[in-house]
C-alpha cells in the first residue's frame, strides 16, 4: 500500500489520473479472502483492512488452496469472534 500512496502522491500525472482520492482511503472497502498461505500474511491483510472485510478463500476449485479451507484462520491466534467473522459471518454479510 505504501508504494501505490507514494506513485498516488509523487506522480499523480500516472497515478492520479481516474481518481483524486488517496488510493490508502479504500482500505476497508472491499472484500478479500483469507487464502493467503502464510500466517504473516494474513497478519498484514488484518492490519491493514482490519477483520470485516476478509472471508475464507478456498481457491475452489483449483488446486492451489489449503488442504483444509479455513486452517490458517482456525489456527491464528485470533479472538474466537474473529475467526468466526472470517469463516462465516463476513460471508453471509457480503451475500446478504
Amino acid at each position: 500500500m505504501g508504494r501505490v500512496e507514494h506513485g498516488w502522491k509523487v506522480r499523480p500525472d500516472l497515478c492520479a489520473i481516474d481518481s483524486q482520492t488517496n488510493p490508502k482511503k479504500f482500505l476497508g472497502h472491499f472484500w478479500v479472502d483469507s487464502l493467503v498461505h502464510d500466517m504473516h500474511a494474513l497478519d498484514l491483510l488484518m492490519n491493514t483492512i482490519g477483520s470485516k472485510k476478509i472471508c475464507c478463500g478456498s481457491d475452489y476449485p483449483f488446486p492451489l488452496g489449503e488442504e483444509i479451507p479455513g486452517e490458517l484462520v482456525e489456527n491464528a491466534s485470533y479472538a474466537d469472534a474473529i475467526k468466526v467473522d472470517i469463516l462465516w459471518n463476513n460471508a453471509m454479510e457480503w451475500l446478504k
